[in-house]
């Protein structure tokens, strides 16, 4: 388990340097939208970039205004999180919040070495987090559950809401079937709601429940330079999908779990 410390800690410390770096192109042109009240940041899960680029933009958002967090955690685990989050993050505190069913049992890529660092980061910030993922219900019913909690959070008319969250629940417009996503409840002069590029290399996701490992992302991605996208030109635009795109680097890289089986 020291080892595991130790390894965890590093990567924590690697991406809070890599954040302590220029702030994100683009994040002005975003915070600086009138009426601005949600941000949805849609996700692939299991990389190494798209929880520090997550983590970045919280951090130059702090700086700006008020700020709570909402990222896809099991509701049924939020003590645990909460925990943490009011820990000192100490070895002991680690040691207990990694022992949990959700870091332990999870293999999605919710469960990787760089999202609990985006958790360490946000702990050290001391920003209001809240888990808005389900505990079940069918897949509308989910979705809608999702977005109540997301209007929930938001209901400080002072506070900027920063949701991470899988993109397939980031969109406006029906991904499956015609099951209208979360972000389709939330006001629409009020929200932005950005897609990840997709950029070529590994993720580590399920390719199916029992099949979990290291995957190719998008081997016919388009690398793009690290920022935040705006215009008429991006093709998630045009599907009307999202009000834009975030490229938190050219090149994907898998983040296997914080926990190894």
């Amino acid at each position: 388990m020291r080892k595991l410390f130790i390894s965890l800690l590093t990567a924590a410390l690697t991406l809070t340097a890599a954040a302590a770096s220029a702030e994100i192109p683009g994040l002005s042109t975003l915070l600086n939208r009138q009426g601005l009240h949600f941000v949805v940041i849609g996700d692939l899960h299991g990389t190494e970039e798209l929880p520090a680029f997550f983590g970045q933009l919280v951090e130059g958002a702090v700086a700006r205004r008020e700020v709570t967090v909402v990222l896809e955690y099991p509701e049924r685990y939020r003590r645990d999180l909460d925990r943490y989050l009011a820990s000192s993050g100490d070895e002991a505190a680690r040691k207990a919040f990694l022992a949990t069913d959700f870091w332990t049992k999870w293999r999605d890529g919710r469960s990787s070495k760089a999202m609990f660092a985006l958790v360490e980061k946000l702990r050290t910030l001391q920003v209001p987090v809240t888990a808005c993922q389900p505990n079940g219900g069918d897949l509308g019913e989910y979705e809608r559950v999702m977005g109540e909690c997301w209007k929930q959070v938001g209901q400080s008319s002072h506070t900027l809401v920063l949701i991470f969250v899988g993109n397939a629940h980031a969109s406006y417009m029906p991904v499956f079937n015609d099951i209208l996503p979360a972000a389709a409840s939330l006001p629409r002069t009020e929200t932005v709601s950005l897609d990840n590029f997709f950029s070529p290399g590994w993720s580590w996701h399920c390719e199916k429940i029992d099949k979990c490992g290291e995957y190719p992302s998008h081997a016919d991605g388009t690398p793009k330079e690290r920022g935040i996208y705006f215009g008429e030109d991006l093709v998630p635009v045009e599907m009307g999908m999202f009000d834009g795109a975030y490229s938190a680097g050219p090149h994907f890289t898998a983040s296997p779990p914080a926990v190894a089986p």
